[in-house]
């Protein structure tokens, strides 16, 4: 079987490939491990184009001509092809030398193309290099029918817009190297950097009643999501500004501590609503936790 693709640098956007020389017989379409096989033939002078995705999704596939002997007709130009499916894309005459089409997949930008196999009913696509550049190319002649399938890979992991929580933070501080990390902006409170020291404190100190611990260590956790790109709502943004001047003037209001303790811990939990973002999930933890170091 000729992999007509697992280049890196273009998952995200787009793969093109050239079909190849095929005979009218039956192939079967393998698939990566995460997806279930499929069987598809080939057919006299059509091309078809098919998709092997473990979500399920539906992806738009273009086709064009790049050479054509005078029967070449693209009977899609911009097809929605469904994981575990194919669609005929184009047809060309029986007779002649056959026309050469180009087929590319269009990504979601957290989406990556595993590879892209070209088939023929008598096994690999023959007669076709396999290219260095960005577009895997192979000679085509559909009087003999041929497939093109692209298989999905694992999505990119965005940790964009979501939250983690006090503990995250205290156990990964490696994100707030000399107090600003890669990752992470400076975290300030009342106008004062904090250093990666003062932060390890404030966030391991045992609350034992005293509000204004609880308060910091929220606020501190809070600034840290938002700096990773979390988003907040209205009472989140107030519930920040509450806490800087409480904690600026030292303040015993217990019930204005409170509120403002509720709301941000709602927030670097993900149960805040509104808008605000959710909280991290397992894989979205782990990619932060691969960044701290």
């Amino acid at each position: 079987m000729l992999s007509c693709s697992k280049k890196p640098g273009i998952s995200r956007v787009a793969l093109s490939a050239i079909g190849a020389f095929a005979a009218a017989a039956a192939c079967m379409v393998s698939t990566s491990a995460s997806a279930n096989a499929f069987i598809q033939a080939t057919v006299p002078a059509t091309l078809k184009v098919c998709v092997v995705d473990a979500l399920n999704r539906s992806f738009t596939i273009n086709t064009g001509i790049t050479t054509n002997d005078g029967s070449a007709i693209v009977t899609q130009p911009s097809a929605s092809v469904a994981a575990g499916t194919c669609q005929t894309v184009a047809t060309d005459g029986l007779n002649g030398p056959g026309s050469a089409f180009t087929s590319t997949i269009v990504l979601p930008s957290i989406a990556n193309l595993d590879h892209a196999d070209c088939f023929s009913g008598i096994g690999a696509c023959p007669g076709g290099a396999v290219t260095t550049t960005l577009s895997n190319t192979v000679s085509v002649n559909l009087p003999h029918g041929g497939i093109i399938q692209y298989t999905l890979g694992p999505d990119d992991v965005v940790t964009t817009g979501c939250t983690v929580t006090r503990g995250f933070i205290l156990n990964q501080l490696d994100l707030l190297t000399n107090g600003i990390g890669k990752d992470m902006g400076p975290i300030i409170i009342n106008g004062v950097t904090l250093t990666k020291a003062q932060i390890l404190t404030a966030l391991s100190t045992p609350v034992k009643g005293n509000l204004l611990i609880q308060l910091k260590a929220q606020l501190i956790t809070a600034l840290a999501n938002i700096s990773l790109g979390a988003t907040t709502n209205a009472a989140v943004d107030a519930a920040i500004v509450s806490a800087q001047a409480l904690l600026a003037a030292n303040s015993n209001n217990n019930t204005l501590i409170s509120a403002a303790v509720s709301t941000l811990t709602a927030f670097n939990e993900g149960t805040a609503g509104g808008g605000a973002s959710l909280h991290c999930t397992d894989a979205e933890e782990a990619v932060l936790k691969d960044k701290a170091f």
